[in-house]
C-alpha cells in the first residue's frame, strides 16, 4: 500500500477522533473502510476482510492504525508530544564545548526564543545536568548559544543575532564564571564600532585571559576579529 495512502489514513483518523470527537473504534472502522475502497477492493471484499480480522487484507492496516492512534493519544495526554516538538525546534546541540569534566550544549531556540546553554557535569559515574544558562533581557531570536568556548571555569558564549543599541543582529558575547557551585554572568562583550548585521560572536575563542570574537560583515563584508585581554576588566585590543 502506498505510503501516501497510509499517511492520509492516519490524518483522517486523527481528525475524526479529535475534531469530530468520534469514538475511536468507529473512527477506525470508517478509515479502514475508506482505505479498502481506495485500494481498489470491492465493498464485499472489504466487508469480508474486516470480518476476518487481523488475518485479512486490512487486518495489518487496522492493527497499525490502532496502535498509532493509541500511541498518539498517550503522547498527547502525557505532554510528550509537546516536549518532542519543542526539542526538535530547539536546535539542541548546535554548538558544543568540553573541558574534560564539563560539557556545554547550545540550544539557540530554547527558552522561548533567545536561546540557552545547558551545562552537564560528570560525577564519576554518569553525566547530569548542572545548570541552564540564559541572559536576562536579550531579545527573542538573539541566537544565544550559537558558539561556546570553555576554559578553566570560564565560558564565553555568543549571541550573534542580538540587537545592540538598536542595531539588529549586531551581536554580543557573554562571559560566564564558575564559582565552585554554579555559573553566573560576569562580563558582556560588544564591538566598539558595530552596526546592523555584523553578527558579532559568530565564532569565538577563550583561554582564560584572552577572548577572540569574530564578526562577519564589517569592512566591506571582509569580516573582522576582535581581541580582548583581561587585566582588571576586559578591554578592547585590536580588530582586523
Amino acid at each position: 500500500m502506498p505510503l501516501v495512502l497510509v499517511a492520509l489514513a492516519v490524518v483522517l483518523l486523527l481528525v475524526l477522533m479529535t475534531k469530530f470527537k468520534l469514538n475511536g473504534f468507529i473512527s477506525l472502522f470508517i478509515v479502514a473502510l475508506l482505505v479498502g475502497i481506495a485500494s481498489g477492493m470491492s465493498l464485499s471484499d472489504v466487508y469480508e476482510s474486516m470480518v476476518e480480522g487481523v488475518g485479512g487484507q486490512l487486518g495489518e492496516l487496522i492493527l497499525t492504525l490502532g496502535f498509532g492512534a493509541m500511541l498518539g493519544k498517550v503522547l498527547a495526554d502525557s505532554g510528550a508530544a509537546q516536549r518532542i516538538a519543542t526539542t526538535m525546534v530547539n536546535f539542541f546541540g548546535i554548538s558544543l564545548a568540553f573541558d574534560g569534566t564539563t560539557l556545554m550544549v547550545g540550544a539557540t531556540e530554547s527558552g522561548g526564543g533567545p536561546g540557552s546553554v545547558y551545562v552537564f557535569t560528570n560525577d564519576g559515574t554518569s553525566w547530569v545536568q548542572q545548570q541552564r544558562l540564559t541572559v536576562d533581557g536579550i531579545n527573542s531570536g538573539a541566537n544565544f548559544g550559537n558558539a561556546i568556548a570553555l576554559h578553566d571555569g570560564g565560558a564565553l558564549i555568543g549571541a550573534d543575532i542580538q540587537t545592540v543599541d538598536g542595531f539588529t543582529s549586531r551581536g554580543a558575547a557573554y562571559l560566564f564564571d564558575f564559582d565552585g557551585t554554579g555559573w553566573s554572568l560576569g562580563h558582556t562583550f560588544v564591538s566598539s564600532d558595530g552596526t546592523t548585521d555584523d553578527f558579532f560572536g559568530v565564532a569565538i575563542g577563550y583561554d582564560g585571559t584572552t577572548a577572540l570574537i569574530s564578526t562577519l560583515h564589517p569592512n566591506g563584508n571582509q569580516g573582522a576579529a576582535y581581541f580582548y585581554t583581561h587585566d582588571t576588566i576586559f578591554s578592547d585590543g585590536f580588530d582586523g
